[in-house]
């Protein structure tokens, strides 16, 4: 009987992720890096931003879930098993899924192609840090697969006709 290593997902990883998403996302759009020029782009004030609530947060926590949650499961069916497939496949998902719908929604509501640039390199670092620790850091299961012997020409496929 032989045995095949298969990738589920490492739920582990994907909480780390989600906690360093959120992270991501507070320092990215701090003073220190792109908050000024983000908010200038947006026609936004500090205030504003203050005054939005929690619910800011709860979709960030949320959409952060769905989205590592999401890749890690690609990544089960795909079954990635290091991090340079998962830094290769992490890319083409983010170009394919993430930077083009972002370009189309500021291009369509006539954005500031620098907006564009802020938002997608967040999401970029994103999707490669998750393609790199989700490739790297597999959890695997073991399926024992029956030997069958091959089919011989005088063996039909099909006995039961």
């Amino acid at each position: 009987m032989k045995t095949t290593k298969t990738v589920q997902i490492n739920h582990i990883a994907v909480w780390i992720l989600i906690v360093f998403n959120m992270m991501l996302n507070f320092v990215w759009y701090s003073p220190s890096f792109f908050q000024n020029d983000w908010m200038r782009l947006l026609g936004k004030t500090s205030q504003e931003f203050e005054n939005s609530g929690l619910m800011r947060y709860v979709v960030l926590f949320v959409s952060s879930a769905i989205t590592i949650y999401t890749l890690a499961w690609l990544f089960k069916q795909l079954q990635i098993k290091t991090f340079y497939k998962g830094v290769f496949y992490a890319l083409i998902i983010w170009f394919g899924f993430s930077f083009c719908e972002i370009l189309y929604i500021d291009k369509n509501e006539l954005r500031h192609y620098g907006l564009t640039w802020i938002n997608a390199g967040r999401s970029l670092v994103i999707f490669v840090v998750s393609g790199f620790l989700l490739g790297f850091w597999n959890r695997f299961s073991e399926t024992k697969i029956p030997d069958v012997p091959p089919l011989t020409p005088e063996q039909p496929a099909d006995q039961n006709r």
